[in-house]
């Protein structure tokens, strides 16, 4: 009996330590284990970048508070990430900044050393010009006063004012270039922009009944005046219609141009503004942004120098005025607005009016 006591307590205690044991598994497991792999789960958040919160460990002791500073270095972290970004987003928009200004600078210095090249050749084609023009514009007066003392047919004599009126234009055109070539100042005078309008719808009436365009006109009768230089006004005038006589040129539809001037009344002051429009295809809207580049043009090769926009544009400028295109209803559509010229009485205005008109 004594050695079954003996086995009974030899049994009880033996499930005691089992008991013991298996508590102090369970403790073990909840207050080391279980924060050791939560901990290691935390640490390999940080690592991958999927950190979002605080570890979760509330056991009390060393563990929490080691969870503690463990949250704060991945907050540091985190901050200390997110300014490296910023800084690296700063860093590459500074970049591509100056690697834009770099290739603008580039572009304005490859433009200018075109431009110079340009100014020396217009000299020289000045120079040639101006020549033999003399020569026409001496023979052409002789035949003038020749055909006023044998009374020819007056269409002759007409056809003979023209060829003067366009070879006098050929030598202001010229001494522009010259002017434009040597940085020489454009001198403005007070004009009326229809009298200019006019003078240009003559020059492109020929060519639009040689290709059957129609060329329409409505010009404002209360336009004031405006201070201009006429011959550079003219170029920029001819240079917006026959772009839209090129673009109506072999389209389907009958080919219309119409050319409009109007007084515009705004805030900042009275504006003159000339449009020019077409019923051709439009401007695309890529090459909307290019069309005043120098040396951009959409036309075939030998067909356009790509300067007659941007030397408009230039001009229009000179002229403290705008020059913008856009697309209409059908068709592209060009607008220039200049200054108007406002007068302290009508007598000075109707003088302005009359000297035009003579010219």
């Amino acid at each position: 009996s004594s050695d079954l006591e003996e086995l009974r307590n030899l049994a009880l205690i033996g499930l005691v330590m089992i008991g013991l044991l298996a508590a102090m598994g369970r403790y073990v497991a909840a207050r080391i284990v279980r924060p050791i792999q939560t901990l290691r789960q935390g640490v390999e958040a940080i690592s991958q970048g999927t950190y979002d919160g605080p570890i979760d460990i509330r056991t009390g002791d060393e563990f929490e508070e080691l969870a503690t500073a463990v949250h704060r270095m991945a907050s540091r972290l985190k901050a200390s990430r997110a300014e490296l970004e910023a800084m690296n987003d700063e860093l590459t928009r500074r970049v591509e900044e100056k690697t834009s200004e770099v290739a603008r600078q580039m572009r304005k210095l490859e433009l200018s050393e075109r431009l110079a090249t340009l100014g020396k050749v217009a000299s020289g084609i000045a120079h040639e010009i101006n020549n033999p023009l003399g020569i026409i514009l001496n023979r052409i007066e002789c035949m003038e006063a020749d055909a006023a003392q044998l009374s020819l047919p007056d269409e002759l004599a007409r056809d003979l004012a023209a060829l003067r009126s366009q070879a006098e234009r050929i030598s202001r055109v010229t001494k522009s270039m010259l002017a434009l070539s040597r940085g020489t100042a454009t001198t403005l005078k007070p004009l009326d922009l229809n009298c200019v309008v006019r003078s240009c719808l003559v020059v492109a009436g020929e060519r639009v009944t040689a290709h059957r365009i129609r060329l329409e006109s409505t010009l404002a009768p209360d336009l004031p005046p405006v201070m201009g230089d006429r011959d550079r006004l003219e170029t920029v005038v001819l240079n917006l219609v026959n772009n839209a006589i090129d673009a109506v040129q072999g389209a389907t539809d009958p080919g219309l141009v119409t050319v409009c001037t109007e007084r515009r009344r705004t805030e900042a002051g009275d504006w003159v503004e000339l449009t020019v429009a077409d019923n051709g295809p439009g401007i695309l809207d890529e090459v909307l942004g290019r069309l005043f580049d120098p040396f951009f043009t959409t036309k075939a090769a030998g067909q356009g120098t790509g300067l007659g926009l941007f030397l408009s544009y230039g001009i229009v400028a000179e002229h403290q005025g705008r020059l913008e295109a856009k697309n209409g209803a059908a068709g592209a559509r060009f607008t220039v607005s200049l200054p108007a010229l406002t007068t302290t009485s009508e007598e000075p205005r109707g003088a302005i009016w009359e000297s035009q008109a003579r010219f």
